[in-house]
This record gives C-alpha cells, structure tokens and sequence, in this order.
C-alpha cells in the first residue's frame, strides 16, 4: 500500500488544534479578577475570612450552576475560584504562624510545630 505511506504525510499537513480560548482572551466584564497573593497579604485577618466566605459562597453557587447546565464561562469559573480560596488560606494560615511566632518569640518552650 503506497497509500498508507501517505497517510502520515497527510495526518502531519492538518493545521494545529484551536487554542482553548480560556487562556488568550481576558475574561469576561462580570467576571471577578483573580485574587493575587501579595494584595492578600496586606489584608486583615478578619477582611481574608470575609472574603473567604464571599468565594465559598460563589464556589456554590457555580456549583449549582454546573448541575443546571449554567454557560461554559461558568464552568471554567469553577477553577479559578478554587485557586482563589486556595490562596486566601494559605495567607490566613502564614498569617496565623506568623502571630504564634510572636507569641512565643524568646520564651524558653515552643510548640514542635513553630521550632525551626
């Protein structure tokens, strides 16, 4: 078969798949803007879990949206609103550390978990 020798020619000559639109094109104007960790950090603790809740509550209603067959934006939305709770966290627990630290700066025990 001298066709299936074309074959291959034929498979490589097809132009590269779509790009997945999520990553190129900035999101849409009801779209919330991705938390960043360095503005986080300037927060209290108190503005973190207000906002962690804010995200909670978005993260469900999204959900909702999945099982309803909500718009593909929504879905993709899922992630990123992960990504934010993730990242409010682990600035409230680096926070948290932070404070016990001080706490226990020169005293003569410390907790296992804050010893260097």
């Amino acid at each position: 078969g001298s066709s299936a020798a074309l074959e291959p020619a034929a498979v490589r000559a097809l132009p590269p798949p779509p790009r997945r639109a999520g990553r190129t094109q900035p999101p849409p104007p009801g779209a919330m803007v991705r938390v960043k960790a360095f503005e986080l950090r300037s927060k209290t603790s108190k503005e973190l879990l207000k906002e962690l809740d804010e995200m909670k509550a978005e993260l469900a209603q999204l959900r909702v949206a999945k099982v309803s067959g909500g718009a593909a934006s929504k879905l993709a939305k899922i992630k990123v609103v992960r990504k934010s709770i993730a990242r409010i966290l682990t600035v409230y627990n680096q926070k948290q550390k932070a404070e016990a630290r001080k706490q226990y700066k020169g005293k003569k025990y410390q907790p296992l978990d804050l010893r260097p």
